[in-house]
Order: C-alpha cells, then sequence, then structure tokens
C-alpha cells in the first residue's frame, strides 16, 4: 500500500501502529478506517484521530458507544471530538 496524499508513509505506519488495540473490537474498526478513510481526512482530522488513538481502550470504546452505539464509525467521532 502507498502512502496516502496527506499522510507521508513515516506518519501512516505511526498510526497503524497505534490502531493495535488490546480489544479485538477496536482492531477492526481502526484498521478498517485506516484502511478506506485515511486518505480522507484534512490535517485537523488527522491530528485529532492520532489524539483519539492516544486514548486508553475503555476510555475509546465507551467514546464510540456514547457516540453512536457499536457501529459509530471513527470519522463521526473525530466530527464530534473537532466541535
Amino acid at each position: 500500500m502507498q502512502a496516502e496524499k496527506n499522510v507521508s508513509q513515516p506518519d501512516l505506519n505511526r498510526l497503524r501502529w497505534k490502531c493495535r488495540r488490546g480489544m479485538l473490537e477496536l482492531d477492526l474498526l481502526l484498521a478498517q478506517f485506516l484502511d478506506s478513510g485515511i486518505d480522507q481526512l484534512t490535517d485537523g482530522q488527522l491530528h485529532a484521530f492520532s489524539q483519539l488513538l492516544d486514548l486508553e481502550d475503555q476510555e475509546l470504546w465507551q467514546k464510540l458507544r456514547r457516540a453512536g452505539g457499536e457501529s459509530m464509525s471513527v470519522l463521526a467521532v473525530l466530527m464530534l471530538a473537532s466541535r
């Protein structure tokens, strides 16, 4: 996979590493988002996504669930976080 237009290869590799979680649900959701949506993010959204990845698994999972349930997209959470 080549680096997306907004993300350098080293930054993409760092994000991919940060997406590896201890919860399978988060692993699947974050990896899917990284593979399908990362190239659509602005620089600000990339920064917000990286900050979300700094949260502990349980805190991130609860944030996702409160924002819209298990099927909540990471992009939607980014939009909520940027308010």
